[in-house]
C-alpha cells in the first residue's frame, strides 16, 4: 500500500484565505469558483493530475472481496447550501440512502427541528466549525477545542462525534485540540486531486487511528475538484467510477463529499449527476449501504492502524 505521509500531510501551506478571512466571506461565489478554476489550471495538465490521482492505488494489492463501507458526506457551508441539501438528501432516499451532514454552526441560521426530522430519516451530522472563517487550523489547540465543542453543544444530540475541518486544512494544533472533543476525524483525503494542492492527505485510502480518534480520509474525487477543473459530465462519472472501483479492488472504504453550496452541487444538472453516481454504487453490490451511524462504527473498527502525528 502506499506509505502513509502522516495526519498533516506534506507541504500544506497555509493559504491566503485563511489569513484574510473577512475577505473570503465577501467573495462572491461566482469569484471563488473562478480562482478554483485558476488554481487548478496552474497544478498541470487534466490528464496528467488524474493519472497520477489513480496511480496511487494502480498497484496496491487485492483486499479479500468482500463490500467496503460507502460514506456520503456532505459540507454545508453557507445558508445557500442549507437550503439546497434537501434536494441532495431526496435522491440519496430515493435509492435507499442516507447521509453525513458537516454543519457549520454560527455562521447561517438552521433549525434542530428540521435537522432532528432528517435524522429520523436516517441521515446524521457533524461539526464543520463555528464558522469556517478556515483559520481554525492554525489556532492554539485550546482554542480549537473551544470552537469544536461550541458546535457540539449548538448540534446537541444531534452530533454523532464526527468533525471535517474547514478546506482540509491540518496542523499538529488541530489533532492536539481536536483529540478530547471528536471520535472520528474526516478531514483529509487519502491524495488529493487538486486541493489543498495534488497528493495532499493521508497517503493510505483507509482508515487509521491517532490516540482515541478515528482518522478517515475522503477517497472519492471531490465535487470542487471536478469543477475547478472543467471535467464534464461524462468524464466526471468515468473519473468517479474508477476510484471507487479501485477502492473496492483494494478493500477501502469509498468516502465522497459533496457540497449542495453554491457554484458546487447545486444545480438540477449536477444534483441529477449526483443521483446516476449513487445509483451506481448501489447497483455495483461491491459496497456496503448501511446509514452513516453504522458506518462510522464499522470505520473505528477498521481503523486498525495506528499513526504518530
Amino acid at each position: 500500500m502506499p506509505t502513509l505521509a502522516g495526519l498533516h500531510g506534506a507541504d500544506q501551506r497555509r493559504p491566503l484565505y485563511s489569513r484574510f478571512p473577512a475577505l473570503y466571506f465577501a467573495t462572491p461565489a461566482w469569484v471563488k469558483r473562478a480562482a478554483r478554476s485558476a488554481f487548478a489550471a496552474r497544478q498541470g495538465r487534466i490528464e496528467r493530475l488524474i493519472a497520477r490521482y489513480l496511480d496511487v492505488l494502480e498497484r496496491a494489492p487485492e483486499g479479500d472481496g468482500r463490500p467496503v463501507p460507502l460514506v456520503l458526506t456532505h459540507d454545508v457551508d453557507t445558508g445557500e447550501g442549507l437550503a439546497t441539501l434537501p434536494r441532495l438528501l431526496a435522491v440519496e432516499e430515493s435509492l435507499g440512502l442516507s447521509s453525513l451532514t458537516f454543519v457549520v454552526t454560527h455562521r447561517y441560521a438552521w433549525a434542530r427541528e428540521t435537522l432532528a426530522s432528517w435524522a429520523e430519516r436516517g441521515h446524521a451530522f457533524g461539526v464543520h466549525d463555528t464558522t469556517h472563517d478556515n483559520r481554525l487550523a492554525y489556532l492554539e489547540p485550546a482554542d480549537v477545542e473551544r470552537r469544536i465543542a461550541r458546535a457540539q453543544a449548538a448540534l446537541g444530540p444531534l452530533d454523532s462525534g464526527a468533525f471535517r475541518a474547514p478546506a482540509f486544512l491540518r496542523s499538529p494544533s488541530l489533532y492536539e485540540g481536536m483529540a478530547r472533543r471528536v471520535r472520528v476525524d474526516f478531514s483529509t483525503s487519502d491524495s488529493a486531486l487538486v486541493w489543498p494542492h495534488p497528493g495532499d492527505g493521508l497517503g493510505s485510502p483507509f482508515p487509521v487511528s491517532h490516540r482515541s480518534l478515528t482518522v478517515v480520509p475522503t477517497t472519492l474525487p471531490r465535487d470542487g475538484e471536478l469543477l475547478a477543473l472543467g471535467l464534464d459530465r461524462a468524464a466526471t462519472l468515468d473519473l468517479c467510477r474508477r476510484k471507487a472501483s479501485q477502492l473496492a479492488r483494494v478493500g477501502a472504504p469509498a468516502v465522497l463529499l459533496t457540497h449542495p453550496d453554491p457554484t458546487f452541487t447545486d444545480t438540477a444538472r449536477r444534483i441529477d449527476a449526483y443521483g446516476e453516481l449513487l445509483a451506481w454504487l448501489r447497483s455495483s453490490g461491491r459496497f456496503q449501504l448501511t446509514a452513516p451511524a453504522d458506518a462510522l462504527a464499522e470505520l473505528q473498527r477498521r481503523a486498525t492502524c495506528e499513526v504518530a502525528a
